[in-house]
């Protein structure tokens, strides 16, 4: 993963475009609360694993092992670009000194459920490659 796309990061809501929302990309994670409804304010988190394919192109799952897609993300000055086959956002980089203190809450929330998914998921393989192991006679 290249790291100058980590950090936080604003970008227009794909549903409420006079909003922003906020996105947090670091090592092979995003997490992007996505605002759903003005009134009142309404934000879920999206969350993201992702690897790299080549230098601006990202194969980006919802849970790790599950279909994945493939988004370019580059930057382009200051700003990051990300393009799927639907949009391209311009995102800007959100200083750490910017990040609202919800979205870090809302951001540990997400880690720590990533944590759990990614647990789970090792446990069922450990478990699965002791099932299949038989006893010598």
């Amino acid at each position: 993963m290249k790291p100058d796309i980590e950090g936080y990061w604003t970008l227009p809501s794909g549903i409420l475009p006079d909003q922003q929302d906020i996105m947090h990309i670091q090592a092979g994670r995003i997490v992007h609360l996505v605002t759903i409804e003005n009134e009142p304010l309404k934000r879920i988190p999206m969350i993201l694993w992702f690897e790299a394919q080549s230098e601006d192109t990202f194969i980006v799952r919802n849970r790790p092992k599950s279909v994945a897609w493939t988004v370019a993300m580059r930057r382009d000055g200051a700003d990051l670009m990300i393009v799927n086959r639907k949009q391209v956002f311009r995102c800007l980089r959100l200083p750490d000194s910017g990040v609202p203190a919800w979205f870090q809450t809302e951001l540990d929330h997400a880690y720590i459920k990533m944590d759990s998914i990614e647990k789970q998921i090792i446990e069922s393989a450990s478990q699965a490659q002791g099932s299949q192991k038989t006893p010598l006679n």
